[in-house]
């Protein structure tokens, strides 16, 4: 696949994307409040980028103890709910703003908070109204945590180990969190902390700003110290990008898309308490039950469509379904298929699709499978259109022909086609003697009708014969 500019003054973003998507890291800064009595646990993406995951952390309970957002003491025994009858997991763990949503996604707050074994969970994902959370947007915070010193400790023996990002010995087999630690970013890509692979392990560093040193610790898979202090050095951006209150747009962003960051904003605390408390009941449908069978749910499907070259679609987890992966098509208006991304895990909440041509229709489904096998498919699909490009980018895909065991190519073998079109310069076949051209597959099985198929990506098509 080539994506042409044809206007240059665009190059310097020809030269960004041209660049695969860098890796996901976590970096936890480590500080004292001003009242010298609180030490805040600020996590946040300082590498890459992220729309869903899974955090926590282990702190030592001889110094510190977990405290409400507020300084208030941590109710015992934890309840699931607030007197408000929102998650009490948010009277603990408070999300940045309005574009992230905290979650304990099918478990209890009491599964997520351990204020005996010093251990705080949680869950987030990014809202709809963001691409991601990314260090060039707030400095890429999620969330804050609060702990309070205990009698006798001063910030100063706050030290290297006293916070640290959880292993998975230290939430045994909660549901969900199998693979501990996870982010998913932006393309789809896992990364986990539990990885043995270096290209999907999640790296989170831990940065300790307690009283102006410079001691650093290194997380459960950590980096050496010199990330270590590339990461301090985020954590610094993070502090004054979150002064100016506005989220900076990143390099691939147009000004259509700036606009769209900035209406977005109108989400409010209400707004994100109420996809909470929708969260909450989803979390109350537990496997007790017979699992649903196969059907159709609702997912509540939407799609924020408004760049000339990608889309971000949002979704919730079907009430009562055990969710075990997501699978999201894209068609065009002709029924051909644009993507289809299978295989999606089932804490996502949104994907961003790119490489996608301006001012084009598109159709939006999403299904998904159960842990026990039942396919569950959206009660409705979603139409949508990419914005219209200020400058001119032709997406153009590689296409081939091959003429199999039984014939010969007369013509070209190769070609090059506009997104969404259709192929034009299929070459001529002969049929060795015996043997009948029956036409060009995709799937070396079944024939297509070259005339009525859009092509979406790199692809080879080729001849397929009957004998006579």
């Amino acid at each position: 696949m080539k994506k042409l500019f044809v206007t240059f003054a665009l190059c310097a973003l020809l030269c960004v994307s041209a660049f695969a998507a860098e890796a996901t890291k976590h970096t936890v800064k480590i500080s004292c409040a001003p009242d010298g009595k609180t030490v805040v646990a600020e996590v946040a993406v300082s590498k890459g980028n992220a729309i869903v995951g899974h955090f926590g952390l282990k702190y030592n309970t001889s110094k510190l103890t977990l405290t409400e957002s507020d300084g208030s003491s941590v109710a015992k025994p934890v309840p699931d709910k607030r007197a408000d009858g929102k998650s009490y997991l948010l009277s603990v763990v408070s999300p940045v703003d309005a574009t992230v949503v905290i979650t304990t996604e099918t478990n209890k707050s009491s599964d997520f908070i351990n204020t005996d074994g010093g251990v705080i969970l949680f869950g987030w994902y990014a809202t709809k109204d963001v691409d991601s959370v990314n260090p060039s947007s707030k400095g890429g915070k999620i969330a804050e945590i609060r702990f309070k010193l205990n009698d006798g400790v001063s910030a100063s023996d706050i030290e290297s180990g006293d916070i640290v990002p959880v292993s998975t010995s230290d939430y045994g087999d909660l549901a969900g969190w199998s693979n501990g630690i996870i982010v998913i970013n932006s393309d789809s890509t896992v990364f986990t902390s539990a990885s043995s692979d270096e290209n999907s392990l999640l790296v989170t560093d831990v940065v300790y700003d307690i009283t102006g040193s410079s001691d650093k610790s290194e997380g459960e898979g950590a980096s050496e110290n010199s990330e270590n202090s590339e990461n301090s050095e985020n954590s610094e951006n993070a502090e004054s990008s979150s002064s100016n209150g506005a989220a900076e747009p990143n390099g691939e962003e147009d000004e259509g898309q700036k606009e769209v960051i900035s209406d977005n904003k109108e989400e409010d605390n209400e707004d994100k308490e109420d996809k909470e408390d929708k969260e909450d009941k989803e979390d109350e449908k537990k496997d007790s039950k017979e699992p649903p069978k196969s059907g159709k749910a609702d997912f509540s499907l939407s799609v924020n469509s408004a760049f000339p070259d990608k889309m971000r679609i949002s979704w919730t987890k079907p009430d009562g379904y055990n969710i075990e992966k997501y699978c999201v098509t894209i068609k065009d208006k002709s029924g051909n298929t644009v993507r289809e991304i299978d295989g999606i895990v089932g804490v996502t909440r949104s994907i961003t699709v790119k490489q996608l041509a301006p001012s084009f229709d598109f159709t939006v489904s999403i299904s998904a499978v159960t842990k026990s096998g039942a396919s569950v498919s959206g009660e409705k699909s979603v139409s949508a259109s990419t914005k219209k490009s200020d400058y001119n980018a032709l997406i153009i895909y590689d296409v081939s022909y091959y003429a199999g065991e039984h014939g010969e190519l007369y013509g070209f073998d190769f070609e090059q086609v506009l997104f969404g079109s259709v192929p034009t310069k299929a070459p001529q076949i002969t049929a060795d003697d015996g043997y009948t051209f029956k036409g060009w597959s995709v799937d070396g099985e079944n024939t297509v009708d070259l005339s009525k198929f859009s092509v979406y990506e790199d692809m080879t098509f080729t001849a397929l014969y009957e004998k006579d």
